[in-house]
């Protein structure tokens, strides 16, 4: 968790400073959700540094930064849980990624299992 909250921050960070990529820490949590961040095209890619070390892509359509909006709800000291029917009731337009006990799901895959979790982050 402290290693995805570190990558979500620098990820935001360098969205802010308008650069091209960014390196993160690898490790399995920040690899399924850069997965799933390329699969909502929130990023352009990303590539293997070194054995430790993610280069990540960020993507900027219209020379606007995609990720500006990313909102760390879950930290390592504060974890938030919310149930299936908290997750209804939550803002439909935003991205939402949770962890459930069927691995990491973006709000939608949430809403069809019927299952709740606990919320990584979300964007705007």
């Amino acid at each position: 968790m402290k290693h995805l909250v570190d990558m979500l921050n620098r990820i935001k960070v360098s969205c802010l400073a308008r650069n091209l990529n960014v390196k993160v820490t690898k490790t399995k949590l920040c690899l399924k959700v850069l997965n799933i961040l390329l699969d909502y095209g929130y990023i352009n890619g990303f590539t293997y540094a070194s054995e430790s070390e993610i280069l990540v892509l960020l993507k900027y359509p219209n020379s606007i930064p995609i990720m500006l909006d990313l909102f760390v709800v879950s930290t390592p000291t504060r974890q938030v849980y919310m149930s299936y029917r908290s997750i209804l009731k939550y803002k439909r337009n935003q991205f939402l990624l949770i962890s459930t006990k069927l691995g990491v799901l973006e709000r939608s895959e949430v809403l069809k299992r019927k299952v709740g979790g606990v919320v990584l982050f979300s964007i705007r």
